[in-house]
């Protein structure tokens, strides 16, 4: 299990790199579909897939490079359960915050 403090910071550093900041900064459409992505990590593995199909169809053209990064890294290269906290009651590995 991962935790997902990391994981939506390893989603953010992408959207640094890709520079999109000022894009996910001031328009919200962009800032919506790009938390949808980080919220994936909450919905459960057997509807994980069909959730990521959806919110791919509905973003903006604007955020494909994203898209494809998150398909590429995190759909394809990482295992789901690393990074999904959906069954997990902690989702940091860090007690201190528990």
């Amino acid at each position: 299990m991962g935790c997902n403090f990391h994981f939506v910071n390893a989603v953010f550093r992408q959207i640094q790199r890709l520079g999109l900041v000022v894009a996910y900064r001031d328009d919200e459409c962009i800032r919506s579909n790009a938390r949808k992505l980080m919220a994936l990590a909450f919905v459960p593995i057997d509807k994980l897939e069909a959730a990521f199909r959806l919110i791919s169809r509905e973003a903006p053209r604007s955020l494909q490079p994203l898209i494809e990064y998150f398909d590429r890294y995190w759909m394809t290269k990482v295992k789901w359960s690393l990074w999904n906290v959906s069954n997990v009651e902690l989702t940091t590995n860090n007690f201190v915050e528990g």
